[in-house]
């Protein structure tokens, strides 16, 4: 029953994995701080919202 979620993941890690840069995920959610922390929870929270399609 979860099989088709987990190949989608496993497809979008692979797209994402060939489309940014590992330089650039460094740029944008690496370092320390505050901005890192929420550049990432945000990118979460509308990948989720967009999944569900609240969006």
């Amino acid at each position: 029953m979860m099989l088709p979620y987990l190949l989608l993941g496993f497809l979008v890690a692979g797209m994402l994995s060939v489309c940014l840069s590992p330089e650039w995920v460094e740029r944008h959610l690496g370092g320390r701080g505050l901005g890192p922390v929420l550049k990432a929870s945000l990118l979460g929270d509308v990948a989720d919202t967009r999944e569900r399609g609240e969006a």
